[in-house]
């Protein structure tokens, strides 16, 4: 008799079974379900009403939401560019021995890992229009008091200040670490050829850390274009809808307003953005790569 084949999973793919089974549970049926919601008129109680692409169409017209991207798009390059650079600049100065590196290595990652919410209520006693220290400082010189989290004027640029303040302390680590995974041979052959720190930097760094300054571009601008918590806290997407996000919006849709289908739309609408910015963004470092 001819031997029975027996059917033996892989040990392997017994491993990364239990994360696959609950990535499926928890990321790929809810957005599933998301998408489909996002065709339909869903409130929450009754079923679904499909609409087709009615909430779309909707969302194009809508100047709240053309308001919202727009803050979105600006908060996002607000952050993700200072970020970077100044990231880059610092972790540059940690990366000599300067005194009290490590105490400062600390300092600097220490907001990366504080939770937003607790920074943003830190930062609106320090922002306060009318008791805030940063008023108390500005008036110690005479100046007026100004209405940072108040006013259409300085309320989506306080928020990206804060935002920079909070990333430094990644993108500098980031950069850290592959400033110091850089052969330190190649310095010194740089540095008997007589080359000086600038050109080292410019010749030898800088070339080696671009598929670092993509990824960390890449990673900051993600995390950016899905602001929610700092806005929620510090400005309520006020004043005037000044520095309302999309994230925001789509909160309030669904959870304000029990719009379910109209909120999904957005975040999906979002989705697509980021989708896009981050291929046109990979697409660019590797097109640069290449030339290179």
């Amino acid at each position: 008799m001819p031997a029975r084949s027996t059917f033996r999973i892989p040990p392997g793919l017994l491993f990364v079974l239990p994360v696959m089974v609950i990535f499926l549970v928890v990321r790929v049926i809810p957005s599933l379900a998301a998408l489909y919601i996002s065709f339909t008129d869903f409130g929450g109680v009754r079923a679904p009403n499909w609409v087709g692409l009615a909430n779309f169409q909707a969302l194009a017209a809508d100047p709240v939401f053309r308001q919202a991207l727009f803050n979105t798009i600006v908060y996002t390059i607000g952050v993700a560019v200072p970020s970077t650079l100044i990231g880059l600049a610092v972790a540059l100065l940690l990366n000599t021995s300067i005194l009290l590196r490590g105490f400062f290595r600390t300092m600097f990652f220490l907001p990366a890992v504080v939770s937003f919410v607790s920074i943003a209520v830190i930062w609106s006693y320090v922002l306060n229009a009318q008791f805030g220290i940063l008023n108390y400082v500005l008036s110690l010189f005479g100046l007026a008091k100004v209405p940072w989290l108040d006013s259409t004027t300085f309320a989506l640029p306080s928020l990206i200040f804060i935002g920079v303040w909070k990333n430094i302390g990644y993108t500098t680590t980031i950069y850290l670490a592959a400033i110091q995974a850089i052969p330190q041979e190649l310095h010194e052959a740089a540095t008997v050829d007589g080359g000086h720190a600038l050109q080292r930097f410019r010749d030898i760094t800088w070339p080696l850390l671009r598929p670092v300054t993509a990824f960390v571009m890449l990673m900051t601008s993600i995390v950016a274009f899905q602001a929610f918590d700092q806005v929620l806290v510090l400005t309520g997407g006020g004043p005037a809808e000044a520095s309302t996000t999309v994230v925001l919006e789509t909160y309030r849709a669904a959870f304000q307003f029990l719009r379910f289908g109209y909120a999904s739309a957005m975040a999906f609408a979002l989705a697509l953005v980021i989708g896009i910015f981050s291929y046109l963004l990979i697409r660019s470092a590797n097109r640069r790569e290449r030339a290179a």
